[in-house]
């Protein structure tokens, strides 16, 4: 098991190379600080409350969904203390570091997946195009120098799990989800 999660934590180290030094390029930068912010709390809370004003229902959804999972992020992160990448090897590219030290999971990648599986499953003809700006979301992290792809995996694996329950239990908010 411990060769394993050495092979893993290499190979998460590649890839992050790959994206965060390998692959930059000043043109993507104001790009990718952008799509980033497409899982910002202040992007996610203020698109729920849009939703909330056009129909309650929906927003509400939406809200518990982000709620839950960035709880369970946050969780996570306090409990795993997992330092972000830019502060763990001399060698990145950090362009906008973040406030929070802790790493794994992603909260951004979380936040965007959860609005994507949300809004598509009200409005099914949006799933695929916004699935890819979560994916863009999460690969502008890693870009950006915040996170591993294990801290993007795990923030998009959250946000699934999150989703399902909520959407296809709904025992567990006593609340019908059915749209």
């Amino acid at each position: 098991m411990n060769r394993f999660l050495e092979k893993v934590a290499q190979k998460d180290k590649e890839f992050f190379f790959m994206l965060n030094v390998k692959y930059q390029r000043k043109m993507f930068n104001k790009f990718m600080r952008g799509v980033t912010q497409l899982g910002s709390v202040p992007f996610a809370i203020t698109l729920t409350g849009l939703f909330m004003l056009v129909d309650f229902k929906s927003g509400w959804y939406i809200g518990m969904n982000l709620l839950l999972a960035e709880a369970v992020v946050h969780t996570i992160k306090r409990i795993v203390h997992r330092p972000r990448p830019y502060r763990r090897y001399g060698w990145t590219n950090s362009i906008v570091p973040p406030r929070c030290e802790n790493s794994l999971p992603s909260g951004h990648s979380a936040a965007a997946l959860t609005l994507a599986l949300c809004i598509g499953h009200i409005h099914p003809i949006l799933t695929i195009p916004l699935v890819i700006i979560s994916v863009l979301v999460g690969i502008s992290r890693m870009y950006l120098g915040c996170h591993y792809p294990s801290d993007v995996i795990l923030g998009f694996s959250i946000s699934t799990i999150m989703f399902i329950a909520l959407t296809y239990v709904p025992i567990v908010l006593q609340f019908p989800f059915t749209f």
